[in-house]
């Protein structure tokens, strides 16, 4: 594991016992009560996270030599996500689905009048070019694979889970100038990461935080703010707007299944027509529709998005 990663699990996992748990202890007694707690506290997260801080919490006590402990937690199910639970869990944020040409314009502006002082506003305009260009999601954008040969980017989805119903795999053509972009802005992240010896998850943390500065210092009154999900959902838009089949708009989102395409993007509100394509074989490996075994609750919510006559 990444020493940063490693880091960040144990405070995770301290700040949470020194909260939650007045003693821990490695005998079964001491394992059930943190497990109650943690299952006591899924209705303040949101379900990512709560997952995240049970694999903190196993982590760093097989770390400390108390596996047993860890095995209790590892069992560990959220109530608020179990198939069939009545029970709500902390509401999503509100994002802004669509971004103007003139909104990107001043964004791009403001960052780049501070370019020579601040590192980090160079690395946003590079960040904003990779997720502008290829509408991948902010954790997949700093583990793009390049093949300069065919101008093919390979995306590894970031959703991707060991049953394979979710989140896919794939490898996007791009023309020559947005290739170029990408490479150029690869680089540019890199090279910064490098500089700093951060993990991938710290740079992506710090680009969201500094893209809702830049956005809030220039949009104060403003409800939601553009975050990189904004630019996800305007290429949803603007690939639904184009002559491409649904199946490889799922394919260029990453979605394994066809009906995934809903979830992103009005083709009302897009703004030009891409040149993205997917490969056929990246095309090939998308569903017609969910599986069976799709969960329970993505059933439920694509119900509730259908409106009645």
């Amino acid at each position: 594991m990444h020493t940063q990663t490693h880091d960040d699990y144990f405070k995770l996992a301290l700040y949470f016992l020194s909260h939650n748990v007045e003693r821990a202890t490695d005998d079964r007694n001491g394992a059930l009560l943190i497990q109650q707690m943690l299952i006591n506290c899924a209705f303040r997260y949101r379900p990512a996270y709560w997952r995240r801080l049970r694999c903190a919490l196993v982590y760093s006590f097989n770390y400390l030599g108390q596996p047993e402990t860890a095995a209790v937690i590892q069992t560990s199910v959220n109530p608020i996500t179990i198939a069939g639970s009545k029970n709500t869990s902390k509401p999503k944020q509100k994002r802004k689905k669509q971004v103007s040409k003139q909104e990107h314009g001043l964004i791009k502006s403001a960052l780049l009048n501070k370019m020579q002082t601040n590192p980090m506003d160079e690395c946003l305009l590079a960040a904003l070019d990779i997720v502008s260009i290829l509408g991948c999601r902010p954790s997949e954008m700093l583990s793009l694979k390049l093949k300069p040969n065919s101008n093919q980017v390979f995306i590894p989805s970031a959703k991707k889970t060991s049953n394979d119903l979710r989140g896919l795999d794939r490898t996007v053509l791009l023309p020559q100038t947005e290739y170029d972009l990408v490479a150029q802005a690869q680089q540019t992240l890199s090279k910064h990461r490098d500089s700093l010896c951060i993990s991938k998850s710290i740079l992506q943390s710090r680009l969201q935080r500094k893209l809702a500065r830049v956005t809030e210092k220039l949009w104060p009154k403003q409800k939601h703010r553009i975050t990189f999900y904004t630019y996800r959902h305007l290429m949803g838009s603007d690939l639904k707007r184009s002559s491409k089949s649904r199946r490889e708009v799922a394919a260029i989102m990453g979605h394994q299944s066809v009906d995934s395409v809903d979830v992103y993007g009005d083709r009302r509100c897009s703004g030009l027509i891409r040149d993205i394509k997917a490969t056929q074989q990246t095309i090939d490996n998308v569903r017609k529709t969910v599986s069976n075994k799709t969960s329970f609750w993505f059933r439920i919510n694509s119900t509730k998005r259908i409106r009645k006559p």
